[in-house]
């Protein structure tokens, strides 16, 4: 594959260029946002005051930006094999950029969380060319992963962010439950209190949950273990106002108990929802229970199921309308995950 060939032949000049590009401070080469799917586009859901709220994981996204950066710091004194191989992987990659793109557009949503996302420079960059600048928050979250798969939100205008919550990454894994460094999270989870054209307030967030790679009994109470404490965190955001709380991202794991899961001590979702005062409505619960599938895998059927969540308080579950996947036009090839979206009505 091209691309492969253009990581091991680039590196050091990737590593070199890193802080190169920089949205900010580069002009855009601005293009057309990108048509909707003929016939495919979601309707918005109905009322003056109706949020839709997407998360969408982009696999291996970082990679789709790899010729740009590279194609910006060429030479004279490359070859035209080089050159070449340069030109080619950039063709792809604005293709596979098209593509989610256009997927987006076709969910058309207000609010955006995402995982394994790219940095801040190219996802500016994603935002203004190849959608044509349709969001006007663009934020990464922090984290701990050093793969550069990034969570992160965007909203659309009107759609003002008053706060970010992100240090959670930060956590000490007080009781030794992550066996490869001494922070509870792989990733981290980040939240944003956003306030809606109405003037209403409520918390999103997201997290890219421990995958199941060389999934154990021990990989298995480590992901077990943010599932705990994710539900603690939105319990405590909620508990400090506003009430309403939105948690939506790739969890890893689906409803009900699954391989390790009995003898790690519990299955993640559940965990993540809780029991009693805290407890969380798992939005997702029909279409997980109904066999729809939100990670495709493409051709392999490896964990084909639906692992992609939505979660809310009792307060945000209430404003809920309508939540789906978006399988139509572009999806089965933009990316192994699926879109899913939740519509609500803003008091």
């Amino acid at each position: 594959m091209i691309r492969k060939a253009l990581i091991a032949t680039t590196t050091g000049v990737l590593i070199a260029t890193v802080s190169f590009t920089s949205a900010q401070t580069r002009p855009a080469t601005q293009r057309p946002m990108v048509e909707p799917g003929p016939g495919m586009q979601l309707p918005k859901p109905a009322g003056k005051n109706a949020v839709r709220i997407m998360t969408y994981n982009i696999e291996n996204w970082r990679y789709n930006f790899l010729a740009f950066k590279v194609s910006k710091t060429t030479q004279p004194t490359w070859d035209a094999d080089a050159l070449d191989l340069i030109a080619r992987e950039r063709k792809e990659d604005e293709e596979e950029n098209w593509e989610a793109a256009r997927t987006i557009i076709n969910v058309q949503p207000d609010i955006w969380v995402f995982q394994e996302g790219c940095d801040i420079a190219d996802l500016n960059y994603f935002n203004t060319q190849f959608l044509g600048g349709y969001f006007e928050t663009v934020h990464v979250f922090k984290t701990n992963t050093e793969r550069e798969q990034n969570t992160g939100i965007l909203c659309r205008p009107g759609y003002k962010v008053l706060e970010f919550r992100e240090d959670y990454h930060n956590e000490p894994d007080t009781k030794d439950e992550n066996p490869l460094f001494d922070k509870l999270f792989a990733r981290g989870p980040g939240f944003a209190k956003i306030q809606a054209p109405n003037g209403t307030q409520f918390w999103v967030g997201t997290n890219h949950a421990k995958s199941k790679s060389g999934n154990s009994v021990e990989v298995t109470k480590w992901r077990n273990a943010e599932a705990r404490r994710m539900n603690e965190i939105v319990n405590e955001l909620s508990a400090k106002g506003p009430k309403a709380v939105f948690f939506l991202g790739d969890m890893n794991d689906e409803i009900g108990y699954q391989e390790y899961e009995q003898e790690a001590g519990g299955s993640a979702i559940e965990l993540i929802a809780g029991k009693g005062k805290g407890e969380l409505t798992i939005l997702t619960k029909r279409l997980a229970e109904s066999g729809a599938v939100s990670f495709g895998g493409y051709r392999s059927a490896r964990y084909r199921s639906f692992i992609d969540h939505a979660f809310a308080t009792p307060d945000a579950a209430k404003w809920v309308s309508n939540v789906n996947v978006f399988k139509g036009d572009l999806a089965d090839v933009a990316s192994d995950h699926y879109p899913v979206y939740v519509d609500v009505n803003v008091p």
